[in-house]
Order: structure tokens, then C-alpha cells, then sequence
């Protein structure tokens, strides 16, 4: 007996060979499927990858967009070409906040949909109490017996 089931393994040569052609149509079957979510998971990777690169390189415009914004050589225009050139500058930085907005709520879109990737729940830590008192006009902390210790 099979110990996976209750049917009997046969003992004719026919019955024998019809159960092991089973077996390996479910096995192929089976690798199919893995190779299958396979391609699925490289497919998520570049993804991913590609997301986080157009992450970088948007958060590295954006980061430029604004040191030209606050640099010194911009106090040196007139207030003409100044407001002229931050209304410019409020346009780029305000799209390419957009384009990062919708990238990041595609990739939680993209990660909530996959099973299995859950956030993590960060553990419980334990709370410290610390306790000072004024000795000498300092903040020594406060011992287990509540008396205070000079460091």
C-alpha cells in the first residue's frame, strides 16, 4: 500500500505502467506550473527594478530642481527673472512629484497584489522608563533602589 493513499499500488504489468505514466504527467504537469511562476517572478523582478531605478533618477531630478532653486546663483537674478524662473521650477518639481507619486502607487499596487508579501509587523519593544533628579544641578539618572548615581 501506498502510504500517501488508500488504494493499493497494482501488481499487473498494465495497471503498473498506467500508474507510472500518471505519475509523470502530474510531475510534468507540476514543472510546468514552476516554470511558469518562474518567468512570473523574473518578470516582477526587472519590474522592480526598473521601478526603483526611475525612483532614483527622479528623486536625483528633483534633489537638482532644488539646489538650483536655493543656490546662491539664484539670489543674483533680478525678482523679474526669479519669480519667472521659480514658477518654472514649482511646474518641474510639482511633475516629477507626480511621476514619483504614481510609480510608488503602482508598486504598492504591484506588491499588494502578490501573495504572500504581507508588511512585516515591526516587534514590540520594550519600554524603558528613565527617571532623573536634581542632584547638584544635574540630571543623574535614577537607580533601581530610586536613589540617584553620579556618573
Amino acid at each position: 500500500m501506498n502510504p500517501r493513499t488508500s488504494t493499493p499500488i497494482p501488481t499487473e504489468p498494465e495497471a503498473l505502467r498506467d500508474l507510472v505514466l500518471s505519475l509523470l504527467q502530474t510531475q510534468q504537469e507540476k514543472e510546468a506550473e514552476w516554470a511558469e511562476r518562474a518567468r512570473y517572478i523574473a518578470q516582477q523582478e526587472q519590474a522592480i527594478a526598473l521601478r526603483d531605478e526611475t525612483i532614483a533618477r527622479l528623486e536625483s531630478t528633483i534633489a537638482k530642481l532644488q539646489r538650483w532653486r536655493f543656490s546662491r546663483r539664484s539670489e543674483k537674478l533680478s525678482p523679474d527673472q526669479i519669480s519667472l524662473w521659480e514658477e518654472a521650477l514649482d511646474t518641474e518639481i510639482a511633475a516629477m512629484e507626480s511621476i514619483l507619486e504614481s510609480v510608488l502607487e503602482d508598486s504598492a499596487a504591484v506588491t499588494a497584489s502578490r501573495p504572500g508579501t504581507e508588511a512585516p509587523v515591526a516587534p514590540a519593544r520594550p519600554s524603558t522608563n528613565i527617571a532623573h533628579c536634581a542632584v547638584e544641578s544635574s540630571t543623574a539618572p535614577v537607580s533601581a533602589l530610586g536613589q540617584c548615581s553620579r556618573p
